[in-house]
């Protein structure tokens, strides 16, 4: 009698005990962009600005006003270009400058390999971010690419990006976004 009850106990605790999750915390060894714009994509969600988009490419350029926009989908290339991955701890070197009452974080990848290349952001002197510029560059076998992106809260941002496949010409574009509120 007492064994199928010892095997009710543990069943049911390992049955219950495969429902938990377990968090694992991240960590941080640059500035947290993926946690920056995590929290730009609730505060913009909150605001819900409109944008107006202007799009470039091969001499003809699009502009468009946009409102109720996924920023999760928007900003993602930004999130993407988080550099926090425990292969990467010592992969970057860090620098700070200061002008003008504005801090500047820089983190230049010490590996060609790498795709992120030099990550800067300014902040200013409360400690809030005024600026985030990244420069990426994918090395990659059959095609070449550099992408330069440019956050400027409550303002806006701006996307370049240049690529060559072997075989054909070049193609580049720059995406330029305005938040009106």
């Amino acid at each position: 009698m007492m064994r199928p009850l010892l095997y009710f106990f543990v069943f049911t605790l390992f049955f219950l005990s495969c429902g938990e999750t377990t968090q694992i915390k991240k960590e941080i060894y640059y500035f947290d962009l993926d946690g920056y714009f995590q929290n730009e994509i609730n505060r913009l969600n909150k605001l819900n600005p409109t944008i107006l988009k202007t799009i470039s490419s091969q001499g003809n350029t699009e502009k468009k006003e946009l409102n109720n926009i996924n920023w999760t989908t928007e900003l993602l290339i930004f999130k993407e270009a988080d550099i926090n991955k425990a292969a990467w701890k010592d992969a970057y070197s860090a620098d700070t400058t200061h002008s003008n009452e504005i801090a500047t974080l820089t983190y230049r990848a010490k590996e060609k390999s790498l795709a992120t290349k030099e990550i800067r952001i300014a902040l200013n002197p409360n400690g809030s971010v005024k600026k985030v510029v990244v420069t990426k560059q994918p090395n990659k076998r059959i095609f070449t690419a550099s992408a330069h992106l440019v956050y400027i809260p409550d303002s806006g941002y701006t996307i370049q990006n240049d690529q060559k496949l072997i075989t054909f010409d070049s193609d580049s574009f720059i995406v330029s976004a305005t938040f009106k509120y």
